[in-house]
C-alpha cells in the first residue's frame, strides 16, 4: 500500500460486507422468538455459530474483493467481477429481512439459491485475475450450501405453520 487511497480502498472493501451484516443482526435480534417457535431440520447449528461463522466469511470476501480491485488496479477487468460480486451481496443482505423480518421461508430459499449462484460466479471471475481470491470465497460457498440445506428444510418443516402468498 502506498497511499492514503489504497488504506481507504482496502477499508471499504473489508467493511463493505459487514454493513448488510451488521443491519441484518438487527432483524435476527427482533425475531429470535419467532425463530425459535419453527421447527427445525436436526442439522440446524445451534444460534450462537452464526455470528462467528459470519464474521470469518465477510472478511474472506472482503479480503477476495480488494485483491481483485487491486490486482487489475480498478480498471476495465473489474467491472464484471465486482458487479457479479455486488450483485450477490445485495442478495446475501436481503435474506435476513426476507426470512426474519418477513417470515418468508419459501422466498428465502429462492433468494439463498440465488446468493450462492453469485457467489460461485463471483468466485469464478474472481480466480480468473487473481486464484487466490476465487479461493477466499470456497469457504463461503460451501457454507451457503449447507446453509441453503438448513433454510430448505426450515421452509418444508414449517410449511403448514405459515401463510405465504
Amino acid at each position: 500500500m502506498n497511499s492514503i487511497y489504497d488504506y481507504v480502498t482496502a477499508g471499504a472493501c473489508f467493511i463493505l460486507p459487514y454493513a448488510g451484516g451488521g443491519l441484518g443482526a438487527r432483524v435476527v435480534k427482533k425475531n429470535m422468538k419467532w425463530y425459535d417457535s419453527l421447527k427445525h431440520p436436526r442439522h440446524t447449528p445451534p444460534a450462537w455459530v452464526f455470528g462467528p461463522i459470519w464474521g470469518i466469511l465477510y472478511g474472506t470476501m472482503g479480503a477476495a474483493s480488494y485483491m481483485v480491485l487491486r490486482e487489475t488496479q480498478g480498471g476495465h477487468d473489474a467491472i464484471l467481477p465486482l458487479s457479479v460480486y455486488g450483485t450477490h451481496l445485495l442478495l446475501n443482505w436481503s435474506w435476513t429481512p426476507v426470512f426474519f423480518g418477513l417470515h418468508k421461508l419459501k422466498a428465502s430459499v429462492g433468494i439463498i439459491a440465488a446468493t450462492t449462484v453469485g457467489a460461485a460466479a463471483s468466485a469464478y471471475l474472481f480466480g480468473q485475475i487473481k486464484p487466490l481470491a476465487g479461493y477466499l470465497l470456497c469457504p463461503y460457498i460451501l457454507w451457503l450450501l449447507y446453509a441453503s440445506s438448513v433454510n430448505v428444510g426450515t421452509a418444508v418443516l414449517n410449511s403448514d405453520a405459515t401463510k405465504e402468498e
